[in-house]
């Protein structure tokens, strides 16, 4: 089901709820758990405790998260889902989980929006660490780039060339000459490969590591 089929983009305010979103919302904190699990693992990193808080400190020791930046595909708002190291998109999960029935007014519109960026954003992160164990990649044969990818000053911010012109045939410039357009980037089209098509069905990305581009 397309998230449009729950909630109209379109002349619905941020705060409209649907028992459909609450069920949705809920949905996304095991996927978000499981994550940062799996990230955590890769560098071989350890959390204090199982806490969100204590999962976000881990992964954004050197600004990782709260650099990530999406922007929903029907939409002209880019957003940050980890600006904060306790969301109110992951408040809202919280209480929808534990007080119910009051609890589905947590299910807005604004608030699922925000936590599906989360997880798609998470899964941005997972697959560029997944594709480290690919052989005859150009990550693969980068031996420093599982650092680089923790660190928030390795990514680039996309979102004023992809607002200015996301088909603009080199609106991501390359140092050594020519490059990319803005929606490229936006649909993860340099890791999509082969049957894996890593685009997103609700979002794309404006953030990037350009090691990832040297497959």
């Amino acid at each position: 089901m397309e998230f449009v089929q729950v909630i109209p983009y379109e002349h619905n305010p941020d705060d409209v709820y649907s028992p459909k979103l609450v069920n949705i919302l809920q949905s996304t904190g095991p996927q978000i758990d499981g994550m940062f699990k799996i990230i955590e693992a890769e560098p071989g990193l350890a959390p204090v405790s199982d806490s969100f808080p204590s999962h976000y400190d881990t992964l954004n020791s050197h600004g990782l998260l709260e650099i990530q930046k999406v922007i929903p595909q029907r939409m002209e708002r880019p957003f940050k889902p980890y600006e904060a190291r306790s969301p109110d998109w992951w408040q809202a999960y919280n209480h929808a989980k534990h007080d119910l029935p009051d609890g589905v007014y947590e299910g807005t519109f604004d608030k699922v929006l925000r936590a599906l960026g989360g997880i798609v954003v998470l899964h941005h992160i997972g697959q560029l660490l997944f594709f480290r164990h690919l052989p005859k990649t150009g990550i693969s044969q980068q031996p420093d780039f599982l650092a680089e990818v923790v660190d928030s000053q390795n990514w680039h911010d996309i979102e004023s060339a992809f607002v200015h012109d996301p088909y603009d045939e080199t609106g991501i410039r390359f140092a050594h000459g020519g490059g990319i357009p803005p929606i490229s980037i936006g649909r993860m089209k340099p890791l999509s490969v082969a049957e894996m098509d890593l685009s997103s069905q609700v979002f794309y990305y404006l953030t990037f590591i350009p090691g990832c581009l040297a497959m």
